[in-house]
């Protein structure tokens, strides 16, 4: 990252952080100072246990006013279990800043995983289909953890820079000199590593390009199984993905080489500062050696501290796409919320479509639409696929808005309505039969609390939809996509938890189309039950189901003619 991307980031970390960074700081300075105090307490140590000559040392001084200050014993027994406190007192502030990061950072991912799931249901669909699949998962799964993982490595690396600042002014009193050798030291290293900081953040990117592409192929090779296998392509759709594995390998591997670099180096490097240190201290400038190991310890730690330093700052390229990611979806995402009107309506009397056209880009799908749908009435809407019936639909439902013309619904503008409160009148069983990984008491009522009442309205649209049959396997999981239900069965379900939510009107889009003549008429029969208490909106170009409508509309050259 550069200068301006790196305060964005420092910007975008601190919206979702604040002020509970603060609190880590202050328990991480508290970390450093107890370890620092525990390093010097190793000069008494030498001293008492080793009867050590000892020139004039002014930590050695003030730690015997605080023994005389207590009354604590000068014994080898009492510095020992001294120092034994103050590092187990350190390492249980060490403890409570991981936890507490742990606890911080998974708020975080957890908080933009309902942020980004809220603006999805405000979002314009247009928007939303524009998008593969794939994407949509990496958002929400691998990029809000990396955003999490970037907001742990910037914690981590903030407390690594704070104990170095410790480390170094508290060494700044001892020498001076060394300290600005190890400050330039530090800047060297940093340089050198500069490469490999940049070529971390192109990977990063590519990264999350890969994982979505990834994702959208193994979408598709699940859905289009049996497809696929029918027609031996899996061979090459599979080589599609093993393409991608191979881009993704090919830069995780890199990633570890340079994770483990900074690992690799950070032991040596330190013992060759510590050894260097009390050669040319002790045995060329003939210092006292409990002294010297004070300060190489402290270096020591500062070096490695460094390299810390130097891998946060390498993880932080590794992982700063999912933050910049995740803001621009979020970003996108309200910049394209659907406009909604005020009004909310309870029940849905009628809907009146007047003159409507639509249009996607310079294709014209609908030209000067005009009908009325009614209550309790079957509306047949006919025509060949790809003529534009469900893109009808989506305008009725709200999910598109039309070129030219309107549509109100009890004689209120759509774009005057709260569109959620048509849409949950509204019962929609498309062509995908779309069930979920649940029981058929789930499905049915979309995960609603078990209950008498409900129980009892179970039974009643398992009923209206013609699958009270199946009642008896009403807590039975039915894997995904409902596979061991029948297409038939699948159909009537989902009718039946359309039916649940007590709709004002049901749109049916080819119930029967990938249904056997024998399931078609059961289908027929539920519909023409359904008759007196729904209005149903019935699209279909067989004529089976297009001669129990009250009203047929037909498309006929893109025209609505009645």
């Amino acid at each position: 990252m550069n200068y301006k991307e790196f305060l964005n980031f420092l910007r975008l970390c601190w919206f979702r952080v604040r002020f509970k960074l603060v609190f880590l700081v202050v328990l991480s300075i508290f970390s450093s100072a107890l370890e620092l105090l525990g390093f010097g307490m190793i000069i008494p140590l030498i001293t008492y246990g080793f009867s050590e000559s000892s020139q004039p040392n002014l930590f050695l001084e003030y730690f015997e006013i605080f023994l005389n200050y207590f009354n604590f014993p000068k014994t080898l027994e009492f510095l020992l279990l001294l120092i034994t406190l103050i590092f187990l007192l350190k390492n249980i502030v060490v403890f409570l800043v991981e936890v507490l990061s742990v606890w911080i950072t998974s708020e975080v991912r957890l908080d933009i995983q309902k942020n980004i799931v809220n603006l999805y249901q405000k979002v314009d669909f247009n928007f939303f289909v524009s998008k593969k699949v794939g994407e949509h998962i990496n958002i929400l799964v691998r990029e809000s953890e990396r955003y999490q993982s970037s907001i742990n490595n910037l914690i981590k690396g903030t407390i690594s820079i704070l104990s170095v600042l410790v480390f170094l002014v508290t060494l700044s009193i001892v020498d001076i000199q060394l300290v600005l050798f190890l400050f330039f030291t530090f800047i060297v290293l940093f340089f050198i590593f500069l490469p490999i900081f940049r070529k971390t953040k192109d990977y990063s990117f590519k990264t999350a390009d890969l994982y979505s592409k990834l994702n959208s192929q193994l979408i598709e090779l699940v859905q289009s199984f049996a497809y696929l296998k029918g027609t031996n392509r899996l061979n090459e759709h599979s080589q599609i993905i093993v393409n991608v594995t191979k881009n993704l390998v090919y830069i995780v591997r890199r990633l570890n080489i340079f994770s483990n670099l900074f690992t690799f180096i950070k032991e040596p490097l330190g013992i060759l500062i510590l050894v260097t240190i009390i050669y040319f201290k002790v045995i060329v400038n003939g210092e006292l050696l409990s002294e010297v190991i004070v300060i190489g310890l402290i270096i020591y730690r500062l070096a490695q501290k460094t390299i810390e330093i130097q891998n946060n700052w390498r993880r932080l390229n590794e992982s700063s796409a999912g933050v910049f990611n995740i803001e621009k979806i979020i970003s996108q995402l309200k910049k394209n919320k659907e406009s909604n009107g005020n009004i909310r309506l309870k029940k849905i009397r009628n809907i009146q479509v007047s003159n409507i056209s639509f249009s996607f880009g310079k294709n014209k799908i609908l030209k000067n639409c005009s009908f009325k749908i009614e209550s309790q009435k079957i509306f047949g809407i006919q025509g060949e696929s790809g003529i534009g019936k469900t893109t009808l639909i989506n305008l009725i439902m709200g999910l598109l808005k039309p070129s030219n013309g309107k549509i109100s619904c009890n004689g209120i503008n759509y774009s005057d309505l709260d569109l959620s409160s048509i849409r949950s009148t509204i019962g929609y069983v498309s062509q995908d039969l779309n069930l979920f990984n649940g029981s058929l008491r789930e499905n049915i009522t979309f995960w609603s609390k078990e209950n008498e009442s409900n129980d009892k309205k179970i039974k009643k649209v398992m009923k209206l939809s013609g699958c009270y049959d199946l009642y008896s396997r009403i807590d039975e999981n039915m894997g995904d996509n409902a596979s061991k239900l029948s297409g038939g069965q699948k159909q009537r379900i989902i009718i039946a938890r359309e039916l649940y939510r007590e709709p004002s009107i049901l749109i049916l889009d080819e119930p029967t189309s990938a249904l056997d003549n024998e399931n078609e008429k059961n289908i027929i029969k539920t519909i023409t039950n359904l008759k007196t208490k729904y209005s149903i909106i019935l699209i279909s170009h067989k004529n089976s189901l297009l001669k129990i409508c009250d009203k047929i509309f037909s498309f006929n050259d893109s025209n609505f003619k009645k």
